[in-house]
């Protein structure tokens, strides 16, 4: 797929060196890009489109992961998803992602802080008041821990309540 990606990138960055704001570009190109698996590759693209138009949440989102989930470079994963939120600051998923990023550094005071916002933006998703919870257990709230996870398993029935920590 690195290949396929590789050939057709072009076509799409000429696209919207024309017209930045084709969304039909936008939209396949973002397919394209993450079904490659060569990281280098995604990196260096997304970088190239942030130069493009940095009014894209979902670059700083893709970005951010593919350095984190792909390079394992947490800081460089959490300065991108910082960089979103100053002009996305109510991005659940930037958010989310953040939390993500500072629970895995053990900061967990400030996981707690951005996955409670993350909540507030989507009151309904089981998945954030999971996140949350771990956060506050692993920062020994363990109430807090307990009620987010109960708040979970209201929102999803399905959820596995007993295979959380409290």
């Amino acid at each position: 797929m690195y290949r396929s990606a590789e050939r057709a990138m072009p076509y799409y960055l000429k696209i919207l060196s024309i017209n930045p704001q084709n969304e039909n570009a936008w939209s396949n190109l973002f397919i394209v890009l993450e079904q490659t698996s060569n990281i280098d590759y995604k990196i260096k693209t997304y970088e190239e489109l942030r130069t493009i138009d940095a009014q894209r949440e979902k670059i700083y989102i893709n970005l951010g992961r593919a350095y984190g989930k792909g390079k394992n470079r947490l800081a460089k994963a959490l300065e991108i998803f910082q960089k979103g939120l100053q002009r996305f600051p109510n991005s659940y998923e930037l958010l989310s992602n953040s939390g993500t990023v500072y629970g895995l550094q053990s900061n967990y005071t400030a996981a707690i802080a951005v996955l409670q916002k993350a909540t507030l933006i989507k009151p309904n998703s089981s998945k954030a008041f999971i996140d949350l919870g771990l956060s506050y257990f692993y920062n020994g709230q363990v109430e807090e821990a307990k009620r987010a996870f109960d708040r979970a398993k209201e929102l999803d029935p399905n959820l596995e309540r007993n295979k959380l920590p409290v």
